[in-house]
This record gives C-alpha cells, structure tokens and sequence, in this order.
C-alpha cells in the first residue's frame, strides 16, 4: 500500500492528500482534495479545518477538526477516498447539515488519540478538552480548562503511549 500524507489546507477550507512520491516531489500535486472549497454546512464541507488525525491502519479513519462548522467529521477508508466523496460521520453536532457553536463542540483545534483509541477534541471557544470513545458519538469525559486560560487553550494537544496528554 501507498504512503499516504493529509494535509490541512486551513485557509482554502480543505485536506490534500499526497502520495509519497508526490510529498517529496517540488510542486507536488496531491490526489485527492478533501473539503469543496466553500463554507456551507454539508457533508462535503469544511470550514477552516484545523487538525487531522489517522487511527491505526486497521481501523482506517481520518478525522478533521471543522473548526468554523463547530464539529469533527470523519471519512471512513480514506485511502480510498474520491473526489466530492462525502464524510462518513459527524461529531459534535446531530447530523453533517447541522452546524452550530451550542453543539458539544465549540471551535474544535487539536485532536488526538490515547492508547484506548479515544479521540480527544480541544474546543477553543469553550475552554473544553472532550474524550469521545472510539465508536461513540458523544463525550464521556470533559475537562474544563477555563482555569488555565493564562497559560493557553485551544491549541494543538498530544498523548503519549502512556495516555498522558
């Protein structure tokens, strides 16, 4: 199988996936563009996407932080994503037409995973760091970062192999 790279394209409201060859290679075209291009609330938009996360190859997801549609979609075998293809799920919201900040996620930034394949969200906007079981649609966790606002929130998070953020 290929090597494959996704790329956040913030401004242009799109992912770029490159192959290997494609990544290294000056002026490399990507194969594949993830996003329309435009701001509307649909199943193949993104608004300001921030960050992308891949579960392990067996599992095969690539989830995006929408971060100006207030959710986190996910596309199912993005390796064999095509062109205009759909998001396979939404997160944070009740359905891919549905954008609103009074969702479970405000401005979504970081994203990523800890041992137990949770994904964890950081909403900017509402100070929140959420834990969304692998599989579920809603958080069972949130921590309230308000307090610590002097020293940051709402950038990009990490876990260790040993589940520490």
């Amino acid at each position: 199988s290929t090597l494959r790279y996704y790329v956040t394209d913030s401004s242009a409201n799109r992912i770029l996936r490159f192959n290997q060859t494609q990544f290294y290679t000056f002026n490399g075209v990507p194969d594949l563009q993830i996003g329309d291009g435009g701001t509307s609330c649909t199943d193949t938009s993104l608004s300001t996407p921030w960050a992308t996360a891949l579960t392990p190859s067996g599992l095969s997801r690539l989830y995006v932080a929408d971060q100006d549609h207030d959710r986190v979609v996910y596309y199912n075998s993005p390796n064999s994503l095509t062109i205009g293809a759909p998001a396979s799920g939404v997160l944070g919201q009740p359905d891919l037409f549905t954008c609103s900040s009074a969702g479970m996620l405000n401005t979504p930034f970081g994203l990523t995973f800890d041992p137990n394949l949770a994904l964890w969200v950081n909403s900017a906007n509402s100070h929140i760091l959420s834990r969304i079981p692998y599989g579920a649609t809603i958080q069972d966790l949130q921590l309230d970062l308000t307090a610590y606002e002097s020293v940051g929130y709402g950038g990009p998070i990490n876990c260790d192999s040993q589940g520490t953020l």
